[in-house]
């Protein structure tokens, strides 16, 4: 098991260093931009893409960029179809090929909105949908290897794509405002979560320090 594991994580590893050659830099440089810009930003992503849209769209609001990211697909696609032109979508599926995830992407396009694609394929069927197409993925040796390696791309470039928009985002006021405003909700998280674990422990007749 160790050795099969350590194959795997070594793989992986490959991947990842050579997944962003294929980022067009401009297009990411775009996207960023957008994505500050926009009045509304909406993340869409199901099945295997689905956790790193709903990850990186939790670390943009932190991070003072509110953003939508419902789970449902077909929230998605209804929530797609309301935006509005100079608003964002940003599309996660690394085959590029998910009927659902495109679905919305091409809700979205009609609505006018600026569509961001993220997958493996710069020639995937939501290519035909993106305004911006961030092509990030590598040869994988082995089927294991690249189950694995996908998420961990689309959640590298996505987390890349996070921090220049936060950078952009610097110094802004109302960023700021939110910035601040999210870290002491999540303080005070933290203090509840901690304070119920010690009633908890209490109850149980734990030692409480």
């Amino acid at each position: 098991m160790a050795g099969w594991l350590q194959g795997i994580a070594d793989g992986a590893g490959e991947i990842l260093r050579t997944s962003l050659a294929s980022v067009d830099t401009a297009a990411f440089e775009s996207a960023a931009d957008a994505i500050v810009a926009a009045p509304r930003v909406l993340l869409v992503g199901t099945g295997a893409s689905g956790p790193a849209a709903q990850g990186i769209a939790l670390k943009l609001t932190i991070n003072g960029r509110p953003c939508e990211a419902p789970a449902d697909g077909v929230s998605q696609q209804l929530t797609a179809r309301v935006l509005r032109p100079g608003d964002v979508c940003v599309v996660v599926s690394s085959s590029g090929a998910n009927m659902v995830t495109l679905a919305a992407a091409a809700a979205a396009r009609e609505a006018g909105a600026t569509v961001v694609g993220v997958t493996s394929f710069s020639r995937s069927e939501l290519a035909k949908y993106a305004d911006i197409l961030l092509v990030a993925g590598a040869r994988f040796q082995s089927w294991d290897q690249g189950a694995v390696g996908a998420g961990l791309v689309q959640y590298l470039l996505l987390s890349v794509l996070q921090l220049a928009v936060t950078d952009r985002m610097d110094g802004d006021d109302d960023t700021e405002r939110v910035h601040w405003a999210i870290r002491d909700e999540l303080g005070a998280l933290v203090a509840e979560s901690t304070d119920g674990a010690d009633v908890d422990e209490a109850e149980a007749g734990g030692d409480v320090s």
